[in-house]
């Protein structure tokens, strides 16, 4: 065959090719959407098993940094509600505070008068030390010489301590800073008292037994009728001049008469409560100024 009509074959078969195409490619652009749509549908479920999987794997990643941010948004409430709770209770304590300040001088102008302790300087202080043996009952207080406080002042207790204005005992050492008061249920104490009902006199002591809660009221007479539920006071003063000061003021209140054993005989025991609650003093109120004039 010539060469020109092989070469005009072949020229025809590739305008031929080239216009399929040409044809082909036009078709094909105007499904492009459809054919990117089918790729990307299936390439979404090839891809669904995997997105599952990582959603699955990373729930307590998400769910830790939400806690994280749920705990730091509690954290700053709570502190904030423990910070208002401190106030309410600041402020509530200091209410009370003032309550109790407030009735406790009160309570005490109304004993006083009651008990003709005007001319008396009451110094409250708070128990520092108690002493834990049943034989040495004495206590240690904050106030010392610049309150005023002498040896020989009487103490009572203070309002809301047992029976407030109840005799505790006396100073008798004064240091810097402190004062040791010796309780009427030591067994070196020994008080002038009477019997409130009768005006009996005798002297109050410990009941020997270790009790707090156990004293004696000795030298009554026999012949005196003593009877449970009377009331045993401070003699005071005694003597028809008055030439035997007690260290007590008279009619401070000590305790009440629980039994009586041997009544009538010359062993009779005169046993008595104290109003003061000896083993749970948190405060007393000192008595200054008590016969400062003659000592």
């Amino acid at each position: 065959m010539p060469p020109d009509k092989t070469v005009r074959r072949r020229r025809v078969a590739l305008g031929l090719l080239v216009g399929l195409a040409l044809i082909l490619l036009t078709a094909s652009f105007g499904n492009a959407g459809g054919i990117v749509s089918s790729i990307q549908r299936g390439a979404q479920e090839a891809l669904a098993p995997l997105q599952e999987g990582a959603s699955v794997v990373l729930k307590p990643v998400r769910d830790l940094f939400a806690w994280v941010g749920d705990t730091v948004d509690a954290k700053g409430e709570n502190e904030e509600l423990r910070a208002q709770l401190r106030d309410t209770r600041r402020a509530l304590v200091e209410a009370e505070s003032a309550a109790a300040r407030a009735g406790g001088e009160q309570a005490m102008a109304e004993f006083a008068q009651a008990y003709g302790l005007e001319r008396y300087r009451p110094v409250e202080a708070r128990v520092v030390v108690q002493s834990p043996q049943v034989w040495s009952s004495t206590i240690s207080v904050d106030a010392d010489a610049s309150d005023g406080v002498n040896v020989g002042d009487a103490v009572i207790a203070a309002s809301g301590e047992g029976d407030g204005g109840a005799l505790v005992g006396t100073v008798t050492r004064v240091t810097s800073g402190t004062a040791k008061i010796t309780l009427i249920t030591d067994q070196s104490s020994q008080v002038g008292a009477r019997i409130n009902q009768t005006r009996i006199p005798g002297v109050v002591s410990t009941a020997g037994a270790g009790d707090p809660r156990d004293l004696l009221i000795r030298y009554v007479p026999p012949s005196e009728e003593v009877e449970e539920g009377m009331r045993v006071v401070t003699a005071g003063t005694v003597g028809e001049e008055g030439d035997l000061p007690s260290l007590f003021p008279p009619l401070i209140p000590i305790g009440e008469i629980t039994r009586v054993e041997d009544p009538g005989s010359d062993t009779q025991e005169i046993h008595l409560e104290p109003y003061a609650d000896l083993q749970r003093l948190e405060t007393v109120r000192i008595l200054t100024a008590s016969f400062n004039d003659n000592r």
